[in-house]
């Protein structure tokens, strides 16, 4: 029990900015083993920008309450997974993978990654508004939630087929070290989750499309850099949310338009 629980303290110190401090000693294993808890990780960010979104609620426009959601993730996230997607962009600009390795190790942001940076954010917020103008703020703070845990189940799907483009670092501990079985129990806390924020169909369309989207953002990472980096899931977690978000509101449009029927 105790492996497991220094596994979830760890996912929750890596992947947000909860003040949860522990010293944890950790294993090689313990990193790769640690996306067990990814989804349920994504649900905790996801729950922060529900708070933050439900402190705008006074203000009854959606694009202040969307506005604010964005933020909260930012926040709690310390934009871990956007500076990813940054870099991944700047490094796109390179034409052999060993200067797209190099830009990726740079902290400056290129003109690619700030396009990357601004597209993300208003996406982000754009389809947030169009979702809060279709639902119920009571369900649209459920599909918050969702978003965040289709996030990490990407990065699960993505990294259990990746292999690291590095010789070493923290990142190859999770590529390298994450399998198939990895997948499997990740979904264990994704397919519950997503159930309990949107229903039965809604769990299986996002399901799939954020394994689907990890898997193919990987596979094109993969083609240009001869594997992936620890910066490569940021990318995945970014895109696989926008694309969630994107399906979230699709979804709407055919319940309103009568297209879609869901008992």
């Amino acid at each position: 029990m105790r492996r497991w629980t220094r596994r979830l303290a760890f996912a929750i110190q890596f992947l947000t900015r909860y003040p949860l401090w522990a010293n944890l000693k950790l294993r090689s294993s313990d990193y790769a083993r640690s996306s067990f808890w990814f989804p349920l990780v994504g649900a905790l960010v996801g729950a922060f920008s529900v708070l933050l979104a439900w402190m705008a609620h006074f203000s009854a426009n959606s694009f202040v309450i969307a506005s604010f959601a964005v933020l909260g993730s930012c926040w709690i996230t310390g934009a871990f997974h956007i500076d990813g997607l940054a870099d991944t962009a700047d490094a796109s600009a390179h034409h052999s993978s060993r200067s797209r390795l190099k830009a990726m190790k740079d902290s400056r942001v290129g003109v690619r990654g700030t396009i990357a940076i601004v597209l993300d954010l208003v996406c982000r917020t754009g389809l947030l508004v169009a979702l809060l103008n279709q639902v119920e703020l009571e369900q649209a703070y459920r599909l918050i939630v969702a978003v965040p845990v289709c996030g990490r189940m990407a990065i699960v799907a993505g990294g259990s087929i990746a292999k690291s483009a590095k010789p070493d670092g923290l990142g190859k501990l999770f590529i390298d070290g994450m399998g198939g079985g990895d997948f499997v129990r990740a979904s264990l806390w994704a397919l519950p989750l997503l159930y309990l924020a949107c229903g039965l169909f809604s769990m299986a369309v996002l399901y799939g499309l954020s394994i689907a989207v990890g898997m193919i953002v990987v596979a094109i990472i993969s083609a240009k850099l001869h594997g992936i980096t620890g910066d490569s899931f940021g990318c995945v977690v970014e895109i696989a949310e926008i694309a969630v978000l994107a399906a979230m509101n699709a979804i709407q449009m055919l319940l309103v338009s009568g297209v879609l029927h869901l008992q």
